[in-house]
């Protein structure tokens, strides 16, 4: 949240026809906006009030968004990146590995439970 307001605040003080046509034509900026948009609701629902009032199987639904909200962070951190992309990269890599170690646990429990 400080990012997006030090970016709005300060960059572009309140401009915000020109943060609209930064966020379509710059593509760091889009996965940035969309990253924060995209987390948003997981703000919104995390606490336990929420939890209870969504039910849990809802709740686990929407904060699905995580792992597309953390990998347009990261692509917005490499494209943002001009130098050395190397520190970009390695969090690529984690979160790649971390979201494929997450498919073969679903597909691994799933031949599992099933007969």
């Amino acid at each position: 949240l400080l990012h997006l307001m030090t970016y709005v605040f300060l960059d572009h003080f309140f401009n915000f026809s020109f943060i609209l046509k930064d966020i379509v034509k710059r593509p760091f900026i889009t996965f940035g906006f969309l990253s924060f948009v995209l987390l948003l609701p997981l703000v919104s629902t995390s606490t336990n009030r929420m939890v209870k009032k969504l039910t849990f199987k809802v709740w686990k639904k929407i904060h699905y968004l995580i792992y597309a909200g953390v990998l347009l962070g990261a692509l917005h951190f490499y494209l943002l990146t001009k130098a050395d992309k190397t520190e970009p990269l390695i969090y690529l890599i984690i979160i790649g590995m971390l979201l494929m170690w997450r498919v073969v646990k679903y597909i691994l429990t799933r031949r599992t439970v099933q007969p």
